[in-house]
């Protein structure tokens, strides 16, 4: 019959450390801590100290998906470490009932270690299904401010996308964003504002296309150019209006012409040197 552990107060385990070896060195080592049969203290080197309960957890299979047996045709017990947190943050009497509820677990025929990793592949499935596109794009510039030359690239791509696109699909999960989507970000700047929309339909496609990347959304990118949005908008360089300062008019010439020689600089001489050169 195994030796029972003594069962150590919270006191008695502020004082336990980790062992050192032969060599000098220190080395993990794990306290057992009593009341619950394998229930272990783990202290670092560091001085670090977390909750491990040792225990068996099912059978052991092989290669071959079988029940591995020993020489004498019993099953082999699968042995598993499970970790209950750290110490103080896990005191000795929460340890010591998160120990006996998996045991309980364990003889009602559920393994602690693969319930705790289901429930993280839900809460990981469950943020890949919410994330919208305000937190796609938080995290994208956040990702991609590392690479910009300027620190102001990154205000100019977090105020043009809260100006435009924000108020129409921010609260939208990237999942669920499709053309009629991002349709009603650039319809009513495509012609009015084409450089603007156009910079804008590109940053939506590079956060997208990073979405799918990362697993958030897996259908086309809606926000695309080539092959798609092009079947949809008019070319940006077809429409993109070219800005012409206003002519003088012929009585304001005189007048201009005396502001400017009052003028210092490069400039003002060029435009003197051009003005010269323009036929009469």
């Amino acid at each position: 019959m195994p030796k029972k552990a003594k069962e150590l107060s919270a006191r008695e385990l502020d004082r336990l450390t980790c062992a050192i070896g032969k060599d000098g060195k220190p080395y993990n080592t794990f306290h057992p801590v009593g009341r619950v049969s394998g229930l272990l203290l783990q202290v670092a080197p560091t001085g670090a100290k977390s909750w491990i309960l040792r225990t068996v957890v099912g059978v052991m299979i092989d290669d071959n998906g079988q029940i591995k047996l020993d020489k004498k045709g019993n099953k082999v017990p699968k042995r598993s470490a499970i970790g209950l947190g750290g110490y103080p943050d896990v005191s000795l009497k929460d340890a010591r009932l998160k120990a006996q509820e998996a045991k309980e677990k364990i003889a009602k025929g559920i393994n602690p270690v693969e319930e705790r990793k289901a429930a993280r592949r839900s809460l990981i499935a469950a943020q890949l299904s919410t994330m919208t596109f305000a937190d796609a794009m938080r995290d994208y510039i956040k990702m991609k401010s590392k690479e910009f030359k300027n620190p102001r690239q990154e205000q100019q791509w977090t105020n043009s996308l809260a100006s435009y696109a924000l108020p129409h699909i921010g609260k939208v999960p990237v999942r669920d964003i499709e053309l009629p989507h991002i349709k009603a970000v650039l319809d009513p700047i495509w012609e009015t504002k084409t450089e603007t929309a156009n910079r804008v339909r590109a940053r939506m496609e590079n956060i997208l296309g990073w979405c799918a990347v990362h697993g958030y959304r897996s259908a086309e990118n809606p926000a695309k150019w080539q092959g798609y949005l092009d079947e949809v908008y008019p070319s940006p360089e077809k429409i993109k209006k070219k800005g012409h300062h206003a002519a003088l008019s012929v009585d304001a010439l005189p007048a201009f012409f005396t502001d400017l020689q009052k003028r210092t600089g490069t400039a003002a001489r060029a435009m003197e040197f051009d003005s010269d050169r323009q036929p009469h």
